[in-house]
C-alpha cells in the first residue's frame, strides 16, 4: 500500500479524517480509539485550546480538500510526517494536528496507521 505515494498519501487523509470526524463532535472516546496510545481525556485536554478559540472544527468539502493536507517524508527512517489544517468557520485556519505514519508499519497492518503527535496554534509564538 506504499508503493504509489499519491494513493498512500489519500488513506493517510482518509484515516485523519475518521478521526476528526468524532473528534468534530466531542466524541473523544471514539476519536482515541483511532490515535491510541492517546485517551479521552488527554485529546480532550489537548484540544480544549482549540476550542477556545474557535467554534467547531469545520469538516466540509473545502476543509477535506488536499490543499489542507501537508506530508514530509524522511526517506532514511520510513516515517512520514502529516500536518493536519484544523479548518475553521471564521476562516482562520491557524490551528494544525499532527501525525507520524510508519510505512513499514502500514505495509504490515496493511493500512496507515497514525500516531498523533499532537495539536499546534501556527500563530503562537
Amino acid at each position: 500500500i506504499t508503493k504509489n505515494k499519491r494513493e498512500f498519501t489519500a488513506l493517510i487523509r482518509q484515516e485523519i479524517f475518521h478521526f476528526l470526524r468524532p473528534l468534530a463532535a466531542q466524541r473523544y472516546d471514539d476519536a482515541a480509539a483511532l490515535v491510541e496510545p492517546w485517551t479521552a481525556d488527554e485529546l480532550a485536554s489537548a484540544i480544549e485550546p482549540y476550542y477556545a478559540e474557535h467554534t467547531r472544527i469545520t469538516l466540509d468539502p473545502e476543509a477535506r480538500n488536499h490543499k489542507h493536507t501537508y506530508v514530509t517524508q524522511d526517506d532514511e527512517s520510513g516515517v512520514w510526517t502529516v500536518a493536519q489544517i484544523l479548518v475553521d468557520p471564521e476562516g482562520l485556519n491557524d490551528w494544525q494536528a499532527t501525525f507520524t505514519v510508519d510505512k513499514a508499519l502500514a505495509r504490515d497492518e496493511g493500512k496507515p496507521t497514525l500516531r498523533l503527535a499532537g495539536f499546534a496554534n501556527s500563530d503562537a509564538t
